[in-house]
């Protein structure tokens, strides 16, 4: 389908399909990326994003659900990502991100990495532990 979609819009030169790669390719093909698309509707969460973004990628992802409330918010004022809700505006988005001045994108990415440090495994380790010493305390008595 999206092959053939590909061929009627003419642009299948410049397409590439790449399915169930070696890790190694994958985390190659991951490096060489400037844009992390991601478009599920009312994604819960979307630990994809999270990864894209801590990968250094402009992300672009579905305006809905956690990456809209969660994940690509600001970080101190400075924008983290792009945030679409139809195929004009992700279109728009793309075009946008890859015109703009490698500097900016730069500043994007910077932001978007520290913002999602807070959901690393040590921030993870330290809130749980913070919510749970005060239980602790009640069982040693």
């Amino acid at each position: 389908m999206l092959r053939g979609l590909c061929q009627e819009l003419g642009v299948a030169d410049r397409v590439q399909f790449k399915l169930n790669v070696p890790f190694e390719e994958l985390k190659r093909e991951m490096g060489e990326a400037t844009i992390g698309l991601h478009t599920m509707w009312n994604e819960h969460f979307g630990i994809g994003i999270v990864e894209c973004m801590a990968a250094g990628k402009v992300i672009l992802a579905h305006k809905s659900g956690g990456p809209q409330l969660d994940i690509v918010v600001p970080f101190e004022g400075g924008q983290t990502g792009f945030l679409a809700d139809d195929e004009d505006s992700y279109a728009e988005a793309i075009e946008r991100i890859l015109a703009l001045p490698p500097a900016s994108r730069l500043h994007i990415r910077r932001n978007a990495r520290q913002s999602v440090a807070r959901f690393s495994d040590q921030e993870f380790d330290a809130c749980f532990l913070a919510a749970m010493e005060p239980l602790m305390g009640t069982l040693e008595r």
